[in-house]
């Protein structure tokens, strides 16, 4: 008998299940391999590798390289100050016998070799002292390493004529153009609450408290830019509450004010391009590079851009109480230290100090930093290693 094979029926829409194959493991295992790789890339052409490995390993900020301290000096309580790139701190205070009503502003210079100089002794108290460095390139020279020329300029308030609710707001320099002379602008009732020494388009620009503008008992906050001559150029309102922040940049056109819980940026010519409520409130306030501000509220670090938009966030265990913002880095003081991010949020380095920082300042070129702590000690340092000489 003769056997024949049947075919077996095709059935449609079934398969035989199958193992898989392990090419197919392989496959996944390198392609995880892959982006691990790219990730590992990615890392290390930003210099994120320290960064990451702080955050997985639980190290914080200890894993941060340290700056260099320069040198320390004692200095006068409340004393507002400031860092050229040379590392010379230019300081201005209200000396001891000046109380009201006849306050006077001491401007001084101090070096690294603990030296000394007057620079201006003038009626007023001090309200906010800025440094501009501009590097100028000899004629035929397109690579000169001539040093900048440095305008450092004092803004003070003093009584307006006895009137209790309008003051004068005046300015010098006593290194730059200026050459010591000082200009005036009385405000018409108004305290005037604070101050930015360098901007775009105006001279300074001037935060306001009117108690009472419309005569109807509403207070109002005011923000007013003034020329080279002491000349009101524009106004803007804020809010019911005074202007505790004026932050401006030289360079990117554009001017941030605070009050306790909103911040407002304008144009240099004082147009409105958005203002946004912090619940929690604003403690400070400075202009990054690109021109969007970087906020300290509830002691975070917010970082903005120009329309306004979060961009990162950072935190503190013993939150953040200050910043200052130049060249492409942000110095922040919190807890027992100064930390220094780039403007994309990424910790350099830090500086640990013997006491809890209250105000800092980095230089116009971003590689030095100067705090003061609660002790009166003045600390400048560098940055570290490549970092310094970036």
């Amino acid at each position: 008998m003769v056997k024949t094979k049947t075919a077996r029926p095709i059935r449609i829409g079934a398969h035989r299940r199958q193992r898989p194959s392990p090419r197919s493991g392989r496959g996944a295992v390198w392609t995880g391999l892959f982006l691990l790789l790219l990730v590992v890339a990615a890392a290390v052409s930003r210099d994120l590798w320290a960064d990451l490995a702080g955050g997985l390993l639980g190290l914080g900020r200890q894993a941060l390289p340290q700056g260099r301290v320069l040198w320390t000096a004692e200095v006068a309580a409340g004393a507002l100050f400031c860092l050229d790139s040379s590392g010379t701190a230019y300081l201005a205070y209200e000396p001891p016998g000046g109380a009201p009503p006849a306050p006077r502003t001491r401007v001084v210079a101090v070096s690294a070799s603990g030296s000394e100089e007057s620079l201006a002794d003038v009626s007023g108290s001090p309200l906010a002292l800025g440094l501009e460095e501009v590097e100028e390139v000899p004629a035929g020279e397109t690579d000169g390493e001539s040093p900048p020329t440095r305008s450092l300029r004092v803004v003070l308030v003093g009584t307006g004529g006895g009137d209790l609710v309008s003051e004068e707001l005046l300015w010098l320099e006593p290194l730059g153009s200026g050459d010591g002379a000082e200009v005036a602008h009385r405000t018409e009732r108004a305290v005037v609450t604070s101050a930015a020494a360098h901007a775009d388009g105006p001279s300074v620009v001037a935060g306001l408290y009117v108690p009472d503008p419309a005569g109807e008992g509403v207070p109002e906050g005011r923000v007013i830019a003034l020329g080279p001559a002491g000349q009101e150029l524009w106004a803007a309102k804020m809010d019911r509450r005074p202007v505790h922040r004026v932050a401006a940049r030289p360079g990117t056109g554009f001017i941030a004010a605070a009050t306790p819980e909103r911040v407002t940026l304008f144009d240099s010519q004082g147009h409105l391009l958005w203002s946004k409520r912090f619940r929690s409130g604003v403690t400070d306030l400075a202009l990054q590079s690109h021109g969007g501000p970087a906020v300290v509220s509830a002691g975070r670090l917010l970082s903005l851009d120009r329309r306004g938009n979060l961009v990162w966030r950072k935190e503190a265990e013993t939150g953040i109480t200050a910043l200052s913002c130049a060249a492409d880095r942000i110095a922040v003081a919190a807890g027992d230290g100064v930390v220094v991010y780039d403007e994309n949020g990424l910790a350099r380095w830090w500086v640990p100090c013997d006491g809890s920082p209250v105000e800092v300042s980095l230089s116009p070129c971003g590689r030095l930093v100067a705090v003061v702590v609660d002790s009166g000690t003045l600390l400048v340092a560098e940055a570290p290693g490549r970092e310094g000489g970036r």
